[in-house]
């Protein structure tokens, strides 16, 4: 869910594209492919760098933060159900192992 993550790594002026990529676990352009619908849509804006023009941001729009807390209400049932269905132990042994095993399908496993 980009716009989950970028609304949590976003500060002022958002987050580098590059950063982003990093914290969602895979490569730039991956990244950029699945925030052309958030983009298209006015939630997510790119932007340049004030350091270096070379550097794309990411931030989310008043749009894309207003459409993320209307959201939020279908979230918290969607996970309720799946720790309903779970469990919240098995649920939480499943976000672990998910964490464990992460790091196997990276490009470079010794990336951290």
């Amino acid at each position: 869910m980009p716009a989950a993550t970028l609304r949590r790594e976003a500060r002022d002026g958002g987050v580098p594209v590059s950063d982003l990529a990093s914290a969602m676990d895979m490569d730039r352009t991956t990244l950029t492919r699945n925030l052309r619908p958030l983009l298209d849509q006015g939630l997510v804006a790119l932007g340049a760098d004030l350091a270096d023009a070379r550097v794309r941001r990411a931030l989310i729009t008043a749009k894309g933060g207003a459409a993320f807390v209307d959201a939020m209400p279908y979230w918290r049932v969607a996970l309720g159900f799946v720790n309903r269905t779970l469990g919240e132990a098995d649920a939480g042994a499943l976000h672990d192992w998910m964490d464990l095993v992460t790091p196997a399908f990276r490009a470079d496993p010794s990336e951290p």
